[in-house]
């Protein structure tokens, strides 16, 4: 008995449903009531037979919007994937040629800040085209970095622990926007 009341429930909360099964049936009662002059057409016995098809002309706009609407989520959500698969690769990129490279002289140093300060270019470049500003400032504006545990044998000098720590920074705040995006 439950999945009868659901199915009547379901046929009348979706009205495509009811659009999709009333459309033919009035558009065959219209066109079987003037071909066999039924009594209770009254006035719309003059109409012309044209008439039977609006019903039908209804049925068939209500489902292009719908499919139109359909495909306006898709394109959205492949603009979605597209965003995470770029912040990705951003991250994957901060990870591979920066995070894991450790320069030894000044000169080093001095290559491996220009990468870094490129590629924050880079990303908020892109993101400046193609998230939202609070997004893009989430990720350009660090705020307040604790530099203190940064440091160790592994940091070529304080400079560089710095710019670690700015680093390591951007690339959690890139985890936050690609977590962000996979729940939406």
């Amino acid at each position: 008995m439950s999945i009868l009341v659901k199915a009547v429930r379901n046929f009348f909360t979706d009205g495509t449903k009811v659009l999709s099964l009333l459309a033919p049936t009035l558009s065959i009662l219209y066109t079987a009531g003037l071909a066999w002059q039924w009594p209770l057409m009254g006035a719309w016995k003059d109409l012309s037979y044209a008439w039977a098809f609006v019903p039908l002309l209804i049925l068939a706009i209500v489902a292009y919007i719908r499919r139109w609407k359909y495909s306006l989520s898709l394109e959205g959500e492949r603009d979605l994937q597209a965003v995470r698969d770029k912040l990705a690769e951003f991250r994957e990129e901060a990870v591979n040629n920066l995070l894991t490279i450790k320069p030894n002289t000044e000169d080093e140093l001095k290559d491996w800040s220009d990468k870094y300060t490129a590629w924050v270019d880079e990303v908020i470049c892109w993101m400046k085209n193609n998230t939202p500003k609070s997004e893009r400032l989430l990720f350009q504006i660090l705020g307040i970095i604790d530099v203190k545990p940064m440091t160790g044998s592994y940091y070529y000098n304080p400079e560089h622990a710095r710019l670690m720590a700015f680093l390591s920074s951007h690339i959690v705040r890139l985890e936050q926007l690609l977590l962000h995006y996979r729940i939406n």
